[in-house]
């Protein structure tokens, strides 16, 4: 029964390196006293791959915390389900809720890597600077103001649908969605906004 669940385990992993690294036929011994199989392709020092109890990690000697956990970018060509095991026509699925990070800022800065802004302008007012739309192409931004105090400006990064800015007026809690596209800032849905020159 061992050797049965060694050499299923074996071709797992043959199948695996053979899925990542393009279809190519990987020889190897499967030698594990760490209870991790690491692929080690290129005689780096670095394993590309590693298959540990919890999962496979994919990344610089990586050991993956989930099922699979990837270091760096991950390109899928066709779709992605998450949350479910039907198939849908669309190229992202999210069966369930779905979390995001957000910023929470006071004062007056040049929005991160977020795409969600919480303005808390209740110390005073504060400028948005938004990041130059032409390195961010695509990119959702929404900015919500928390606090009916003082005045939000979101400014910069190209201009925002022929304008220099939009102010979120004191005495509202005013919100602003936009896109970048073609090295500008579109804007998608504004509440209790004005836009200025």
């Amino acid at each position: 029964m061992m050797l049965q669940k060694k050499q299923t385990f074996f071709k797992t992993c043959l199948l695996i390196s053979s899925m990542f690294f393009g279809g190519a036929s990987l020889f190897g011994e499967v030698v594990s006293t760490s209870g991790n199989v690491n692929f080690n392709i290129d005689d780096s020092g670095f394993n590309e791959m590693v298959l540990s109890a919890n999962g496979l990690g994919i990344g610089d000697n990586l050991i993956a915390s989930s099922n699979l956990e990837v270091q760096g970018n991950s390109i899928i060509t066709k779709s992605l389900s998450v949350g479910s095991t039907a198939s849908f026509s669309s190229n992202l699925h999210i069966s369930g809720t779905l979390e995001q990070s957000y910023q929470e800022q006071a004062t007056t800065t040049t929005i991160g890597n977020h795409s969600v802004v919480m303005a808390d302008s209740s110390s005073g007012n504060i400028q948005l600077t938004l990041p130059t739309a032409s390195t961010v192409e695509g990119r959702l931004m929404e900015i919500k103001k928390t606090s009916i105090t003082n005045v939000v400006e979101i400014i910069g990064g190209g201009n925002l649908d022929g304008m220099t800015g939009y102010r979120l007026s004191s005495g509202n809690l005013g919100s602003l969605q936009l896109i970048s596209a073609s090295g500008n800032w579109h804007v998608l849905s504004v509440s209790r906004a004005d836009s200025f020159h």
